[in-house]
């Protein structure tokens, strides 16, 4: 069984990338660390996030993440506090999968900061964007079908460019994608497929 991590910035494609590979990669298994993260902090942290933020961060079930852009100090806290959570239930998660699967693709934004779980992976893909104004685009149109009642300030907007940058450099990868945004992603990750091949 071999483990592939992705990372980079919000909105590059990563999850995208994942489920490029889910499909190329024949007996393969995504964990999508965003959903487990979401799922955590609307349960076990519900009463957390609601002193944090307020009422208002949760939106009919949802979480209303504008919060986390106006907020990014206090975003750093909830982060913090999940990391411990995150990297315990996704090493159970590797373990429980590893005997049913040849790949485990693993996507998460800040992949870098669960280090136990980048250990383990056998491959590190970074994506970035080629052009940071689709990038930002990507989010806006993405976050804008998920909370159709949400309204931002410029200022959050603005916040929303560099949400929780990472120091994505610091850091070794087998395979740098630069996402431009077009057609080109899948061939891309089909490269990629065929060296790991």
């Amino acid at each position: 069984m071999k483990i592939i991590g992705i990372t980079g910035k919000s909105g590059v494609g990563k999850t995208t990338t994942a489920n490029y590979l889910k499909e190329m990669l024949k007996n393969s298994k995504t964990i999508f660390i965003d959903d487990i993260h979401i799922n955590y902090l609307l349960t076990t942290w519900k009463d957390n996030l609601i002193e944090l933020f307020g009422e208002d961060v949760i939106v009919d079930g949802k979480l209303n993440t504008s919060y986390f852009v106006s907020y990014p100090h206090k975003f750093k806290i909830v982060f913090e506090e999940s990391l411990k959570y995150l990297e315990t239930t996704i090493l159970e998660e590797i373990d429980s999968y590893s005997k049913d699967y040849d790949w485990i693709i693993i996507d998460f934004f800040k992949l870098i900061s669960l280090k136990n779980v980048w250990e383990r992976c056998n491959y590190h893909i970074l994506i970035e964007a080629l052009d940071d104004d689709k990038r930002y685009l990507n989010i806006t149109l993405r976050y804008k079908k998920k909370e159709k009642k949400i309204k931002r300030t410029k200022e959050e907007e603005h916040r929303l460019r560099d949400y929780n940058a990472e120091k994505y450099h610091d850091y070794k990868y087998d395979f740098i994608i630069i996402n431009d945004y077009d057609d080109g992603l899948k061939n891309k990750v089909n490269d990629i497929v065929k060296d790991l091949m």
